[in-house]
């Protein structure tokens, strides 16, 4: 299976995430870039992950992968689960000089309230600002915490990048 091809980004009023790199881990995984089927560890680094990361199926971000998603939840996963869940924020990163942003998502069944998320939030952007050690210079980080609606206007014009892409590749 073709996880960003054959997986629909929407389903009923949730957003689908894929995730790659489970919360605690010290390696970093992505999905193979040829045939997004499988994860593979590319790097390992000196922190946990405090989240789940992943990304959205038919979505293709300034980077030229598919958008970045945080998954803020009390459930366990592992790599390749697919996750109902819902933007709640955007933190907003350059990376390498492509814009490289990250949504933020509880899971569709999250029962954290608005302080619970802050909080994880605040653990993200530390999270953010230290894991790539001496490479983490070539990383801007912009301070300001967009919310659901920017959140979701950012998954949106990354659908629709795919979908062009898509057309262009096929036609």
């Amino acid at each position: 299976m073709n996880f960003i091809r054959d997986l629909e980004l929407y389903e009923k009023s949730y957003y689908n995430m894929i995730v790659e790199i489970p919360k605690g881990t010290k390696k970093k995984f992505e999905l193979n870039p040829e045939t997004f089927d499988k994860v593979e560890c590319v790097r390992k680094i000196k922190y946990r992950y405090p989240f789940y990361y992943g990304c959205f199926p038919k979505t293709l971000a300034g980077d030229n992968d598919p958008t970045d998603a945080i998954l803020i939840t009390n459930k366990r996963y592992k790599s390749l689960d697919i996750v109902k869940c819902y933007p709640v924020a955007v933190i907003k990163t350059v990376d390498w000089g492509f814009v490289d942003d990250k949504v933020i998502l509880l899971d569709s069944a999250a029962k954290l309230n608005d302080r619970k998320v802050s909080k994880e939030i605040r653990k993200i952007m530390l999270f953010l600002s230290i894991y790539k050690g001496k490479d983490q210079h070539n990383t801007t980080i912009d301070p300001y915490i967009y919310g659901a609606s920017e959140a979701k206007r950012l998954i949106e014009i990354d659908h629709k990048r795919y979908k062009e892409q898509n057309t262009i590749k096929l036609g």
